[in-house]
């Protein structure tokens, strides 16, 4: 399920999913460059257990699809 979410604040992440348990953040970009702002939410993601990109190319979202599916899922905590 995809559903795409407008926040209209600066440096948010264009596409926000959860994937698999995951939270994954997107910037997309064609042909301009990441912000100050952008590259610190999206090391900031990172560090918090996130997986966030830049992405330039469809190639690189069916690269991170394909490895998502290869990786076990979380265990669930009871």
């Amino acid at each position: 399920m995809f559903k795409p979410v407008t926040t209209g604040k600066a440096g948010v992440p264009d596409v926000i999913a959860c994937y698999k348990g995951l939270f994954i953040a997107l910037e997309i970009k064609a042909g301009s460059k990441l912000t100050e702002l952008q590259k610190y939410n999206i090391k900031q993601i990172a560090l918090a257990g996130g997986i966030a990109a830049e992405i330039t190319d469809l190639k690189q979202v069916e690269l991170l699809i394909s490895m998502l599916n290869k990786k076990p899922k979380h265990k669930e905590v009871v």
